[in-house]
């Protein structure tokens, strides 16, 4: 009897059918747990640089040293490991962002602390020069679920801001994704029959101060009708009057279905919008940037049918509902013409990879400082360009927050079909 050696094809066929299903199986479980490990590291990483951080600061101010705290004092990094980091500090506490690379290659924190600090994928993030880390290109990762029935918002950013308790901290500012509708970002009386209560101003084309104020007669001025929209109605799921169009047309908005439902909304941080104004012309982005935070009202004019309302202008308005800015349109692309100007109307150069560019014109949250009118605000336009309106003209409205500090990125990786999942 001749002994059976070996395995039969078929038998050959069975063994690798089976391995193939055990890699199947194990291979994403053990990458996984690989990327798992490699994101404990780098939070780790950044929670001890904030502290060591911290504790120099400490010292340093002990002992009246008032040089600036880098990554590579308090830690051993490599270059091969860390593309960026950076350490910044607002009352006393240290925020670390760190964009990695090699063995943390598309991996980031932003502006992690002692106490917390998650790694998200790094896909369009850029350190600008305006000391702000942004999502910037044509499709970033940076999707987010956000607003009322799990809707989509995207992360514009890290920024340091003031809260309306007075606190300095480094926070994420969101932009919705889909616009809420068109809205004016401010109407004009019109015999007194809107918002406002000094008649006919600025020949019927807005007032471009958005927030609470006074008249020079002393009296309370309630601010653009577009900041109360969203910060009563569209923040609690309202409805009633908007304005949306010239001769300062209204009507019913709803938001019961669009707004900002109360779990998300416990997340948003009242914080010091700035609203400073700048003129049309030559922008570069980071002159745009510097001007919001500037001093320059959006009345700059003296006199004249569409410069003759009576609205004390101010550069700052605190609440928790605004609106991106231009900087943030023209930091969002990564093309250089857009930063050398975002007014670029000959070549539009603004819209050449920017994910803020969706073909459509938006409104901002600044006014435009004109010596000849003061009634209007700074737009996206659709061609691919900041550009101007009339505050009463009724276009597209993307809603901005800030999210509080507790609130974290328990999931998702940042795609549209798997946004980042929040908890506070």
């Amino acid at each position: 009897m001749n002994k059976k050696n070996g395995f039969t094809l078929v038998e050959l066929l069975a063994v690798i059918v089976i391995l193939a299903v055990i890699l199947v199986i194990a291979v994403p479980s053990i990458i996984s747990t690989i990327n798992e490990s490699r994101k404990g590291v780098l939070e780790s990483s950044a929670k001890l640089i904030a502290s060591t951080a911290e504790s120099m600061k400490l010292s340093n101010n002990t002992l009246g040293v008032t040089e600036e705290i880098t990554c590579s004092d308090v830690a051993q990094l490599t270059s091969e490991d860390y593309d960026t980091c950076k350490i910044d500090f607002a009352d006393g506490d240290a925020y670390v962002s760190i964009i990695g690379k090699g063995k943390f290659e598309g991996m980031a924190v932003l502006s992690g602390t002692v106490e917390k600090a998650e790694a998200i994928r790094t896909t369009g993030l850029e350190l600008t020069d305006d000391g702000n880390i942004r999502y910037t290109g044509s499709s970033p990762s940076n999707y987010i679920e956000f607003g009322n029935d799990n809707e989509l918002w995207r992360i514009i950013g890290i920024f340091e801001v003031t809260t309306a308790s007075g606190k300095t901290e480094k926070l994420m500012k969101i932009v919705r994704n889909a616009s809420i509708g068109g809205y004016s970002w401010d109407s004009s009386t019109g015999n007194n029959n809107g918002a406002h209560t000094d008649g006919e101003v600025n020949d019927g084309y807005g007032v471009n101060q958005w927030g609470a104020s006074t008249y020079t007669n002393g009296s309370a001025y309630e601010g653009a009708d577009l900041m109360r929209e969203l910060n009563t109605l569209y923040l609690n799921q309202g409805s009633g009057t908007c304005f949306n169009g010239s001769n300062n047309a209204s009507t019913t908005c709803n938001f019961t279905n669009t707004g900002i439902d109360s779990t998300f909304r416990d997340m948003i941080e009242s914080v010091v919008w700035k609203t400073g104004a700048f003129s049309l012309g030559t922008v570069p982005v980071k002159t745009a940037y510097n001007a919001e935070r500037g001093t320059t009202t959006g009345k700059i004019c003296s006199g004249g049918t569409v410069c003759n309302d009576s609205v004390a202008r101010t550069i700052s308005w605190t609440g928790k509902v605004g609106l991106i800015y231009p900087s943030d349109y023209g930091y969002a692309s990564t093309n250089t013409s857009c930063r050398n100007n975002i007014n670029d109307s000959t070549n539009y150069s603004c819209k050449n990879d920017n994910w803020l560019h969706t073909g459509l014109s938006y409104w901002t949250l600044s006014p435009v400082a004109d010596s000849f009118s003061s009634r209007s605000a700074w737009k996206v336009f659709y061609s691919g360009y900041a550009d101007y309106d009339h505050a009463r003209v009724g276009i597209v409205v993307r809603p901005s927050v800030y999210l509080k500090s507790d609130v974290s990125i328990t999931g998702g990786d940042g795609s549209s079909s798997n946004p980042y999942k929040l908890s506070a």
